[in-house]
């Protein structure tokens, strides 16, 4: 049933109809130049629809935010789930509130993760298929050689989720990709895998300047899930085979 979560009379009838035991929130603007370019926008849609549920959602009723590494300036990982946060842009600074109205009601779950990489939106170019691209072009390139990220695979936080709620879990938990690596470290590790040249790319030291700043490197420490006894982390060299397998980024 579609549902305009900026509209909080939207909202309130749609959970009244429903009565959910558990509510997945996965909505969000993540685009952090789009967010930074539109502040007021951004707060609506990443920080408001959440306070309208919460709202709206009797007590007894899981909440699950789905939350990010932007949280945190990337100066100091890595990141456990009661570090300090200390967001770089507007993005990060919407999922801090939004963590905030989730966690002051109780019996709701903050699951943070980094990069989700293994599917593409129809319609959207993401980091695999912008590496791809980039490999595939033959173009000459800067590609970032600056920014760390852990990218995680979209199953294993799927798994994740699963997981924590037949746990029953409550807090901020953290599930990031056990690697790290630049764009150009990951864009060297794909074209690998690929049997392709990078010749025409080059790394570049020099961060790239974007609307919105990104943090240096924002890992998120996986322990505490990890001691829970949830293991799911697939490497990137098999995400790239099975993304591969699916047709989710075709390399022919």
């Amino acid at each position: 049933m579609p549902c305009d979560l900026t509209d909080r009379g939207a909202v309130k009838e749609l959970l009244a109809g429903i009565r959910p035991e558990l509510v997945i929130h996965c909505a969000a603007w993540r685009d952090p130049d789009r967010c930074e370019e539109f502040p007021e926008a951004a707060a609506r849609i990443n920080t408001d629809a959440v306070r309208y549920i919460c709202e709206a959602l009797p007590s007894p009723a899981v909440f699950m935010l789905i939350s990010t590494d932007y949280v945190f300036d990337g100066t100091r990982p890595p990141y456990a789930e009661l570090d300090p946060v200390s967001p770089v842009n507007v993005y990060g600074w919407t999922k801090v509130r939004a963590e905030e109205i989730a966690l002051a009601r109780g019996n709701s779950l903050v699951i943070r993760c980094p990069l989700l990489i293994g599917q593409e939106l129809e319609g959207q170019r993401g980091f695999f298929a912008q590496m791809a691209d980039a490999i595939r072009s033959g173009r000459p390139a800067e590609v970032d050689d600056v920014l760390v990220r852990f990218p995680v695979f979209g199953p294993d936080v799927s798994a994740a989720i699963e997981f924590l709620t037949e746990k029953k879990a409550a807090g901020i938990f953290h599930v990031s990709g056990e690697s790290g690596g630049t764009r150009w470290h990951w864009t060297q590790r794909m074209a690998a895998l690929m049997g392709l040249p990078t010749d025409h790319l080059r790394p570049s030291k020099d961060i790239v300047q974007r609307k919105a700043a990104r943090p240096l490197n924002s890992q998120l420490s996986s322990g505490k899930i990890r001691r829970l006894g949830f293991e799911q982390f697939t490497p990137f060299d098999e995400i790239v085979r099975e993304t591969v397998r699916h047709g989710i980024i075709p390399f022919s």
